[in-house]
């Protein structure tokens, strides 16, 4: 039995935490210097701007020490946590749309490169959930498709252009969480699928890519066929332990998905139990994003479990050795100045930023008919675009900057996300005559979305439809003549949208991996 201080020790190698603001807080320093985790998570309210996040980074890394993990969502799209300070990425299903593979390398590498000259070591992704359920409340978007050879090809082009950078890239969401209708943040995700469904399915792209891919993350997702009670992969030795690392043969870095933010898993276990779970399951690290006391109580119980003899140490000592080997592959190359760093970083951006917008353009489908350019027209539009809690969709404002003389009048409406009827009375008198450029985002999801969009196609002389996330409805929606995807509701692809509106970009992407609605 190691001694408390080393139990201690290697306990903390486990857990990757999180930071609560633009700085260091002391409570979380203390966490970091006694060892009680090993690495964090960052998101979007870690960013004020790129001089910040670069000190922040660099005092994370001074005070882990040089085996200090430091990880990222940074996946393109609707899921970026950097877009704000460093070159945005499209979206997975947006890379599948363009039909380069080399444009796809080449944007990864610039992404990893960014990440090392800014000190984050580890990148989330890619994405291998195969997209088979147009009505997946949570991945979307974040896949590349349906496709199952697709998502393998493109899934190790952007491992192989993170490794090229030296950073460790996470496939996820291991054993497959694109067949859902659950969003496992509000509860368990279930997929009810037999063996031989998601042998050929689910399972297809991890077991192909786990030769050559370093460390996966784990879902907490439900296999019901495999799984006899309602206990997610990430706590399941059958889906872990038995399936991944015995019967597939894959003995790389294991990582949870992230546990405090889950009700999946808080609901029904709480962390702690969880945890020790999860160790028990297979997995080497636990994201947990929650506050201190949480990764207090989490490293106490894991403490626990060891001394008594629930965790064996050499269970530890393997998620250890993973943990070290999957290291292993990132690099420190960056300069020691941080005002170095920074111009370094600027000089990338900004070049990376015009291979994005390109390449983000290009991905932009036209699903039917013609691309009209409300600017050229001489009638007033009506852009009618979701009122979106978290995502801007302000193609007015990209529009605008193109604006001419003579250009015709542009008025933006907004509307709820999922509209009732009286609201949608309220906007088609709001269009009135004038022809129409509707955004849509999920619309399969949001029913109010569907009949505002047939009812607007009834009433307007001429327009232009725009699915501005999953294009499925695109299907649903025959009565526009005019249809548009962009695979990506981010500010990206609502730049390019209006470089592509307007001529100055062209749209090549494909709608061939979209499955039917049925």
């Amino acid at each position: 039995m190691p001694s408390s201080d080393q139990l201690h020790l290697a306990v903390g190698k486990l857990i990757t935490g999180k930071v609560t603001g633009f700085e260091l807080d002391p409570e979380t320093e203390e966490l970091i210097l006694a060892g009680t985790m090993s690495g964090v998570t960052l998101f979007k309210n870690n960013v004020r701007d790129l001089q910040q996040l670069i000190s922040l980074v660099d005092s994370l890394l001074k005070l882990g020490g040089p085996d200090f993990l430091i990880t990222v969502d940074q996946e393109g799209g609707a899921v970026q946590r950097f877009d704000d300070v460093l070159t945005p990425l499209p979206s997975q299903m947006a890379l599948s749309a363009q039909s380069s593979l080399e444009a796809v390398r080449l944007l990864m590498a610039i992404s990893g490169k960014q990440l090392r000259l800014l000190g984050v070591n580890c990148c989330l992704a890619p994405v291998l959930d195969i997209n088979s359920n147009p009505k997946n409340p949570i991945i979307g978007t974040r896949s590349f498709g349906a496709n199952r050879e697709r998502v393998v090809e493109l899934g190790m082009a952007v491992t192989e252009a993170y490794l090229s950078q030296g950073i460790l890239p996470v496939a996820k969401h291991y054993p497959g969480h694109g067949d859902t209708f659950e969003d496992s943040h509000l509860k368990l995700a279930v997929v009810p699928a037999e063996q031989a469904v998601l042998d050929e399915r689910e399972l297809y792209p991890f077991r192909k890519c786990a030769p050559r891919m370093p460390s996966m993350l784990i879902a907490h997702v439900w296999l019901s066929s495999l799984e006899g009670e309602a206990l997610p992969a990430s706590l399941s030795r059958r889906v872990t332990q038995q399936l991944l690392r015995e019967e597939i043969g894959y003995d790389g870095f294991l990582m949870s998905d992230d546990m405090p933010v889950m009700k999946a898993i808080v609901d029904h276990w709480g962390l702690e139990e969880a945890g020790v779970l999860a160790i028990n399951a297979g997995l080497d690290n636990l994201l947990l994003s929650g506050s201190v006391a949480q990764i207090k109580s989490v490293h106490a119980a894991l403490c626990k479990a060891v001394q008594s003899g629930v965790i064996s140490e050499e269970r530890v000592q393997s998620a250890l050795t993973r943990r070290e080997r999957a290291l292993s592959v990132c690099s420190d190359e960056r300069p020691e100045s941080l005002s170095e760093r920074q111009r370094q970083l600027e000089q990338e951006i900004e070049s990376g930023t015009a291979v994005a917008s390109l390449v983000s353009a290009q991905s932009i489908a036209l699903v039917r008919g013609a691309i009209l350019n409300p600017l050229d027209q001489t009638e007033e539009w009506a852009l009618v675009v979701p009122n979106h809690p978290r995502y801007r969709l302000d193609l007015l404002s990209h529009l605008s900057s193109y604006m001419r003389p003579g250009s015709a009048a542009l008025y933006e409406l907004r509307y709820s996300v999922n509209p009732m009827p009286v609201e949608i009375e309220d906007i088609v008198k709001f269009v009135g005559g004038r022809k129409c450029l509707l955004i849509t985002f999920r619309a399969l999801l949001n029913e109010g979305q569907l009949l505002l969009a047939r009812k607007l196609a009834g009433t307007i002389p001429d327009g232009l439809l725009v699915a501005s996330d999953v294009p499925y409805e695109l299907l649903e929606l025959p009565e526009w003549g005019n249809a548009l995807a962009t695979f990506d509701p981010s500010e990206l692809a609502m730049r390019s949208l209006a470089a592509v509106l307007n001529g100055n970009a062209k749209a090549l992407g494909e709608l061939s991996l979209v499955t039917s609605v049925s």
